[in-house]
């Protein structure tokens, strides 16, 4: 009796293993794509949102994703999930900005005081 009644998409005796692509492969964190710029191997973009402006990325795009279904027609009382999810989106940047320009200006470079007499 067969596991799988229904045939495959993709029958399994045409499945190949893949071996690792070695010439990818790079000793430094970050690999550099031509066209595309240095692509970091090891990290996770997740904890990275704000610092290398990903957060900004998913804004844009559900952005466009928005105004590309309003030219379609769609109604914005359809978009309310959407809508929401990108007020909370420029909701947690306004509140990281703010917490960088608190933390900038409270570290600012003074000129040293003159204490020599």
């Amino acid at each position: 009796m067969a596991l799988i009644d229904e045939p495959l998409e993709y029958p399994l005796k045409t499945w190949v293993r893949l071996d690792p692509d070695f010439a990818l492969h790079y000793d430094q964190e970050a690999l550099f794509i031509d066209g595309i710029g240095p692509i970091a191997q090891y990290h996770c973009y997740w904890d990275m949102l704000y610092t290398h402006g990903v957060i900004y990325f998913l804004r844009d795009s559900l952005c466009r994703q928005i105004e590309l279904q309003i030219k379609q027609g769609v109604l914005l009382c359809d978009l309310q999930t959407e809508i929401r999810r990108l007020e909370t989106l420029n909701s947690n940047i306004r509140i990281h900005e703010a917490t960088q320009y608190a933390n900038h200006s409270s570290t600012e470079i003074r000129a040293p005081s003159d204490h020599s007499h």
